[in-house]
């Protein structure tokens, strides 16, 4: 099976890709079928082959999440069995959620309480020792 996918080039902390179509049980960095085109993340450039890619996906390349996403904003019209997965997923138990997220304020409340009084008493201490010092002194 061919996929569609982006290959990594250039420097360390500067990324660029390559989009090629290469066969899926091959490695990413493998030699390539085919190059698609280039994107710069950094610039938002992207030069593609339009007309190659629509041949690919006619054959029934599967793009990788990313360049179907990549792909939709330059434009490009995706077939209909090209699904974009959302990374956002919804809460099954929205009163679940709730309740461990009160709990989880309630502790950071309690703790916080704990910590001021323990400061207060740090404090407390402190000017008890002072006095005893000055009065030492006298």
């Amino acid at each position: 099976m061919v996929v569609l996918r982006l290959n990594r080039v250039g420097r360390k902390k500067l990324a660029l890709y390559r989009i090629v179509a290469v066969d899926k049980r091959k490695a990413a960095s493998a030699r390539p079928l085919e190059y698609l085109g280039r994107y710069n993340p950094h610039t938002k450039e992207l030069v593609i082959d339009q007309e190659a890619i629509k041949a690919w996906l006619d054959k029934g390349a599967q793009p990788s999440n990313r360049l179907a996403i990549i792909l939709k904003n330059a434009g490009v019209k995706l077939p209909k069995w090209v699904k974009l997965v959302q990374k956002n997923k919804s809460v099954k138990d929205p009163e679940k959620a709730q309740n461990q997220a009160s709990q989880v304020v309630e502790e950071t409340i309690v703790v916080e309480e704990e910590e001021i009084q323990g400061q207060e008493s740090i404090q407390a201490e402190a000017l008890v020792s002072e006095q005893d010092d000055s009065n030492q002194v006298k």
